[in-house]
């Protein structure tokens, strides 16, 4: 499972939220939930209050991945939703936790999304983790 936490660059407020969102998902998410930073609005350089810095930081902080994007100058979206989809597949691969299960096979696609949801992007990817699980019993 992934999370990604998304604050507006011009906002301090929702920058603010950061700390109490990690402290939530480290109270009541799964202890192998990736997580990752998202610094949005970064085509709103003109408007920033947040400081990149302080983004890269708290990440740190954290030892989570941080990027900075725009969704509407569809800057970094793809790279990140990439990023967190290897890491959830890294993490399955190597985890003990899924052994039990048999077999796992785990992909990651990048293919071109027919009907993009937003007419007026640049962008018609789309990506899709896909899990499969056969379990087998053991005599």
């Amino acid at each position: 499972m992934g999370i990604m936490l998304v604050y507006d660059i011009t906002n301090a407020k929702s920058f603010e939220n950061i700390s109490k969102w990690l402290r939530n998902i480290d109270e009541h998410a799964n202890e192998d939930v990736e997580r990752m930073l998202l610094g949005n609005k970064c085509d709103m350089e003109d408007k920033r209050i947040v400081p990149k810095a302080k983004g890269e930081q708290i990440a740190r902080e954290h030892g989570i991945r941080f990027f900075e994007t725009s969704a509407k100058a569809n800057i970094n979206i793809e790279k990140a939703f990439l990023t967190l989809a290897e890491d959830i597949l890294r993490k399955v691969d190597s985890s003990e936790k899924y052994k039990h299960c048999g077999a796992i096979k785990t992909s990651l696609c990048l293919f071109e999304h027919p009907d993009p949801p937003d007419r007026n992007s640049d962008s018609t990817s789309a990506v899709s983790l896909v899990l499969e699980t056969n379990q087998t019993k053991r005599k």
